[in-house]
């Protein structure tokens, strides 16, 4: 009897000894990843973060950090590898925002990967997405409510949603969406982190929308001194400085 308890025990401490080491090699990839992260790697950021979910496929932190990786690798690809990358990005965060519903950056990029994916084309129709995008980012923003992020995509999302009709919407529960919040939203992620290009240039095209050029022009002027961080803010700083050039004639 003493053997088979001294057995069950040893069995369960060898258990724990190799949890621990998955799950420090977990962590040496995910800080592996955060290091190409910075230098806007996201190729190896993202296998770095793969490592590290396969060691310790509960690791939250892993899950919605690949889904972040191929956020990136998204907005910096074009046709059906755009759509892999969003694709596997919702896929990611979700499982992470399974795992632990407390990281609010795993909420902001499930709700991006839908925003792009879907929400921003001209032609959606899913009430159900608009409302998903909604609630991720009302959630991370009680969780964190200085996140530029959510800011920005919430001001995006008041944007298209706003101009579907308000018949069609006000019964799905999307009535609450409109132009003012959608310059409130936008303003304040600018107000938050100044030097994103893609938050001026939003910013700058809700104003012209306003016909405010003025306050247009303010804005996208900041873009000029900005260095683009990879080839998708390449292009929208491009954008940017063609509108301003456009309405300063």
């Amino acid at each position: 009897m003493k053997d088979r308890k001294a057995l069950v025990m040893g069995g369960l401490f060898m258990m724990i000894i190799v949890g621990l080491v998955y799950s420090d090699g977990a962590r040496d990839f995910i800080e592996s990843g955060d290091r190409k992260a910075k230098l806007y790697d996201y190729e190896k950021a993202l296998l770095d973060y793969k490592e590290a979910v396969k060691l310790d496929p509960q690791n939250a932190e892993a899950n919605w950090k690949v889904g972040w990786a191929h956020n990136r690798l998204a907005l910096n690809s074009t046709g059906e590898t755009r759509n892999y990358h969003f694709g596997e990005a919702s896929n990611a965060l979700s499982r992470a925002i399974n795992i632990d519903k407390s990281i609010a950056y795993a909420h902001v990029e499930l709700a991006r990967s839908l925003v792009y994916s879907g929400l921003l084309k001209d032609n959606w129709d899913s009430y159900t997405l608009a409302k998903r995008v909604k609630e991720e980012l009302d959630y991370a923003l009680k969780l964190d409510p200085k996140l530029a992020d959510a800011y920005f995509l919430l001001g995006l999302w008041h944007r298209q949603v706003s101009r579907r009709p308000y018949l069609w919407r006000r019964p799905l529960g999307l009535g609450e969406a409109n132009k003012d919040d959608e310059l409130k939203n936008l303003k304040r992620a600018v107000e938050l982190e100044p030097n994103r290009i893609e938050f001026l240039l939003e910013l700058g095209k809700s104003y012209i929308d306003r016909n405010d050029n003025s306050n247009a022009r303010v804005v996208l002027k900041n873009i000029e001194t900005i260095q683009p961080r990879d080839p998708y803010e390449r292009i929208l700083r491009d954008e940017g400085l063609k509108l301003l050039s456009r309405i300063s004639q």
